[in-house]
């Protein structure tokens, strides 16, 4: 997540940025922290101070409701100033959320969130997302951005992840010169709204990954997940194949043993015939235990099921996959491309 800030005198926010959805949204001042925690615990935007705020006339509707796991989050629209990577984004349609339900958002670092996917899933229709409306100002040289996420994977981060907006660094990429690999969108990116493309196998030790993708998989290329996911039918034998490897001894939950990270499998997604390889170091996660000790650590594996979508039996495809290999998002030519990252600074 990153730091933006909206409206004048400029309010300060931490968002995800989250190429799986396409809604910017911050709590709101009129979000009550005793009936939703989670807005007393993060900065909340006010309208009424800001000079450059105007009231919403999006044809399609201003009343902001979008669905999560944990819930509903709903408010209004408001239209704003937004600056987003030192880029003042003018009439930007943005939500603020009074009403911020669930558990997950009591606890995030966070404050909202920033989407980078498609207009076609932004709600209500008729709000044009962040990056598009960057590039209709012509803020940006290119059509596209990028990101590098630092592959001190439960560590300290050091402020070396980085959204490039209009382009791609080669200092982000193995040996500071990126070996792009290009993939078309999946023709039905336009329905779905999202970065999908196409796949054909997942594999465990170079061995498919029986019933994973019977008929090619679709992959969702998702910065605002911090795992790999892929449907509960289709997913139950990749996990157990990765648990065969620890002996059985990963629990239902995922938390492992971190010594165990050197006996699992590799894993390689194929995209449009291309493997791309994720070593456990990248999709086992590691984080601080909750005994205050700094040096603890604890081990989760980062693979998931979720009920399929209403769009389909989507794998999503997250940071794991995105701390291995830079990545370019393309509105130009619908397409992303994916190179070897560089290693972070230890």
């Amino acid at each position: 997540y990153g730091e933006i800030t909206i409206g004048t005198p400029p309010q300060s926010f931490l968002v995800i940025m989250d190429t799986g959805s396409s809604n910017l949204w911050v709590p709101s001042s009129a979000c009550v922290d005793w009936i939703f925690p989670a807005c007393k615990n993060h900065s909340k935007y006010d309208a009424n101070k800001s000079s450059t705020s105007q009231p919403c006339t999006n044809a399609g509707g201003c009343k902001l409701i979008l669905p999560y796991g944990s819930g509903i989050v709903a408010g209004n629209i408001v239209e704003d100033t937004v600056n987003f990577g030192g880029l003042n984004i003018k009439n930007q349609l943005l939500g603020e959320a009074s009403i911020e339900p669930g558990e997950i958002w009591v606890e995030s670092p966070f404050d909202g969130i920033l989407g980078l996917a498609f207009p076609e899933i932004s709600l209500p229709p008729g709000v044009t997302p962040p990056f598009d409306m960057m590039w209709k100002q012509q803020l940006v040289d290119k059509n596209e951005f990028s990101f590098y996420l630092s592959t001190n994977n439960g560590g300290p981060d050091k402020g070396e992840s980085t959204l490039v907006l209009g382009g791609t660094d080669e200092k982000f990429c193995d040996g500071g010169a990126c070996d792009w690999k290009y993939h078309p969108l999946d023709v039905a990116q336009k329905l779905l709204g999202y970065w999908l493309v196409s796949g054909q196998d997942i594999k465990v030790d170079g061995v498919s990954v029986p019933g994973a993708c019977p008929l090619g998989c679709q992959f969702v290329i998702d910065t605002g997940t911090s795992i790999l996911v892929g449907p509960n039918n289709r997913i139950g034998p990749l996990i157990d194949s990765v648990n065969k490897s620890a002996n059985g001894t990963i629990a239902p939950d995922g938390t492992m043993d971190c010594a165990l990270i050197p006996t699992l499998p590799v894993l390689t997604y194929e995209i449009n015939l291309v493997p791309y390889i994720i070593e456990p170091e990248f999709y086992v996660l590691k984080g601080q235990t909750s005994s205050g000790d700094i040096d603890a650590v604890e081990c989760q594996l980062g693979i998931q099921g979720l009920n399929p979508l209403l769009s389909g039996e989507l794998w999503i495809v997250g940071d794991p996959f995105l701390r291995k290999y830079y990545s370019l998002f393309d509105r130009a030519n619908n397409r992303v491309g994916f190179a070897p990252a560089r290693k972070s600074s230890a």
